[in-house]
């Protein structure tokens, strides 16, 4: 009978002694703790800390489990006062920290109920490295997502800065929908031009017997020149086509061609209204008296076209990133 009484006292010893160890690994164990940088670029001018000991975007901090409550500090470089710091508690194994610059220059950790998000697609002709693309204050990420704090506001200026001079080569206000949907598309068109061209939703014509054309122009091709009109016609027999209007340095509406109005080896031409002073305007552009003036669209080739007047006006071409074809 002791017998079985000292086993039983072993086994419940045993027990408990399991029991305290298994405690004692929960307690003993790590978690990880990363990293990263939403905004383009920022990574090599920040140290980050937990406790005292760096953490890097290329290396991750193991924490003990019972050292999972502590103080994080994010510091420029080169500084010993922290830009932010606050008290955080790890509570998972691969935990990260995702910062981002707002406005005023100031980092942030992200979380998602905080911003709004837009996408950004500049289409560079040249270095990309040379500009730096602006919102309200907050240097953006050159493509891609972009994440904006929606307490500092969702309207504003975009703008574009070239390195070497002061002021935005290009500049323009918007609203950023708080739903995520909104896309910026720029493209360059010199070193110090760039171009909106919004996403839209205009349905394809039907057939290639029409495309569906737009224009624009800049400062240079016509100086001092604020607005326009530009009346389309099929050159054989100055048959109008249609009409668009449009400032400088903005997209005009699609006007819809039926090539099946333009003669054999016709093509399009073009009167220009100057409108910069309202209408009627002064004419700038005369098709009856200018032979030269031609809009160089291939027939029945685009679904959509985005052509661009040359100096003076005199010749209007497609732009080819900008044309869709059937």
């Amino acid at each position: 009978m002791k017998s079985y009484i000292y086993v039983l006292f072993f086994c419940f010893i045993s027990f408990l002694t399991g029991c305290d160890n298994s405690g004692e690994e929960i307690d003993s164990g790590y978690f990880t703790l990363g990293v990263s940088y939403l905004t383009e670029g920022i990574s090599d001018d920040y140290v980050v800390k937990f406790d005292g000991e760096e953490v890097t975007n290329k290396s991750l901090l193991y924490i003990k489990r019972k050292d999972a409550e502590g103080l994080l500090e994010v510091f420029k470089k080169g500084s010993t006062k922290p830009e932010l710091s606050q008290e955080m508690t790890i509570d998972s194994d691969n935990e990260e920290i995702r910062l981002i610059l707002t406005k005023g220059e100031k980092i942030d950790i992200y979380k998602k109920e905080n911003y709004t998000t837009f996408n950004l697609n500049i289409s560079y002709s040249g270095s990309a490295d040379l500009y730096e693309a602006v919102f309200n204050g907050v240097k953006l990420n050159k493509n891609g997502e972009n994440y904006i704090k929606t307490e500092d506001g969702l309207t504003g200026n975009l703008q574009i800065y070239k390195d070497g001079i002061e002021s935005p080569v290009f500049s323009q206000e918007m609203t950023i929908l708080e739903n995520g949907s909104t896309t910026i598309n720029l493209i360059q068109l010199s070193d110090i031009e760039f171009l909106s061209v919004p996403s839209d939703d205009e349905s394809a014509p039907e057939s290639n017997r029409y495309t569906k054309l737009r224009f624009f122009y800049t400062s240079d091709a016509l100086p001092g020149v604020e607005r326009i009109k530009i009346i389309i016609y099929e050159w054989t027999n100055f048959t109008e086509l249609g009409s668009v209007e449009m400032e400088v340095g903005q997209l005009s509406a699609y006007q819809t061609i039926d090539w099946n109005l333009v003669g054999n080896g016709g093509g399009l031409c073009q009167d220009i209204i100057d409108l910069t002073n309202g209408e009627p305007g002064v004419k700038i552009v005369d098709s009856m008296t200018n032979f030269d003036a031609a809009i160089t669209i291939d027939p029945n080739r685009y679904k959509f076209a985005t052509a661009r007047l040359g100096t003076g006006g005199i010749v209007i071409a497609g732009v080819n990133a900008l044309c869709t074809s059937w």
